[in-house]
């Protein structure tokens, strides 16, 4: 069985999620683009509890065509002999979305190909009138794909009535949309959460649920954030299932926004296992007491990443500031080692300073030393489908146009 992954806004984390989900079921890859993921699986895969762990992933279904000419007609017959077989009477809803599999500017062939295939949309209407079907064709409100929102809300994903057209060379594959990112529990659990710092900055939730899942989480995982902020990274694990968990910080406010935030959770509902939670305040350069040697299996945390940027930084004051905290995060590093069962993860997120054009990133080498070794977080051949070049250290860069701090993600192991 071949399903396609629609990827969210840093395709390379998305792609490494999935593939580290699916670990077990050993999927291959058959195609990417920085749009879409499509893997085939000899093993089935559960869509919907698939999604409930993702992060990074907009909409997973399954192609039921391949190799279709990129022609209004053929489309238009396909799609409507597939909407009859689904709805054998009452009112059909149904809609498209274009999509590229190619490696240099996908965006950019979805959008010429879906105007190319606009027609499309009536000539499936008056398919299915003629057949004695109502039909209403449910259009993008911009770009050439069905929000996740619009997608689910038009009631599309229930009726498997969202057709997802993937682009490639001179033809179309098909697929149809079975689940999407639960966009109204993510925006619930980042914006309606009581414990907020936005001077500090905050670890989005999806960001800190894609890093945990790269971490290869297990639900008897004991788990450390040593710089937990608002506790983004426990309450992700908490959803996760984690039953064992860590948390930590230098500030005050920190600790008491994520015993807010863990209690808000258990408040209302978003949690339904039993955990153990240590959250207590400590210094991520000094060893703490409340965990033994050889005891934490995972270190997944957003470090912390340096004052404040106003934007009027010179390009010395940044490298500067990159200076000592590559001596904060190599003395951490020590600190961190005899607590780490043999197989430890470390995902961790780093700053890259934005510049005018430039990025100024720290040297991963001089940090970890010879303790730690680099987990490339995707090979190189899969990064160059992305249109993305693998950095020496395996790191991977997310980040907004009009953000003075960006993030680099990269996963150690223990030697």
């Amino acid at each position: 069985m071949k399903y396609f992954f629609v990827l969210g806004s840093n395709p390379a984390i998305s792609v490494a999620e999935i593939l580290s989900c699916l670990s077990e079921k050993s999927p291959t890859v058959v195609e990417l683009s920085r749009q879409i993921l499509i893997i085939e699986s000899q093993l089935e895969i559960d869509e919907q509890n698939l999604m409930s762990q993702l992060g990074g992933t907009i909409k997973i279904g399954r192609l039921i065509n391949h190799c279709l000419p990129i022609d209004v007609n053929a489309l238009a017959d396909v799609l409507a002999d597939e909407l009859q077989q689904k709805h054998q009477s009452g009112k059909i809803k149904f809609g498209f979305s274009v999509y590229s599999l190619a490696q240099k500017k996908p965006e950019i062939e979805a959008i010429k190909i879906a105007k190319r295939l606009h027609r499309a949309g009536m000539e499936i209407k008056r398919r299915l009138t003629d057949r004695g079907l109502t039909a209403r064709w449910i259009r993008p409100k911009s770009g050439s794909a069905l929000s996740s929102v619009i997608a689910d809300k038009e009631g599309l994903v229930s009726t498997r009535s969202e057709f997802v057209l993937l682009v490639k060379s001179n033809s179309l594959e098909i697929g149809v949309t079975d689940v999407v990112q639960p966009f109204e529990l993510f925006s619930e659990t980042d914006f309606g959460r009581p414990g907020r710092d936005a001077y500090r900055g905050m670890l989005p939730p999806k960001v800190a649920r894609m890093m945990l899942n790269l971490a290869g989480l297990q639900t008897d995982s004991i788990i450390w954030d040593p710089f937990c902020g608002s506790g983004t990274v426990a309450t992700e694990a908490l959803r996760l299932g984690a039953t064992s968990i860590f948390a930590s910080d230098i500030s005050p406010k920190a600790i008491t926004d994520t015993k807010h935030n863990i209690d808000w959770l258990k408040k209302n509902n978003y949690i339904h296992t039993e955990a153990n939670i240590n959250v207590f305040s400590g210094d991520a350069c000094r060893r703490p007491t409340l965990i033994g040697d050889h005891s934490v299996d995972l270190v997944v945390s957003e470090v912390f990443l340096g004052p404040p940027r106003r934007g009027k930084e010179t390009k010395k004051e940044l490298m500067e500031r990159l200076d000592q905290l590559t001596e904060l995060y190599r003395s951490v590093l020590l600190v961190w080692q005899p607590l780490l069962v043999k197989r430890a993860h470390l995902v961790l997120a780093l700053p890259l300073y934005i510049i005018d054009s430039e990025r100024l990133g720290l040297n991963i080498k001089r940090i970890i030393g010879s303790d730690y070794k680099i987990d490339p977080i995707l090979p190189a051949e899969l990064l160059a489908h992305l249109d993305e070049k693998l950095a020496p250290d395996g790191r991977v860069t997310y980040g907004r146009l009009g953000q003075l701090v960006w993030r680099e993600i990269i996963r150690l192991r223990i030697k």
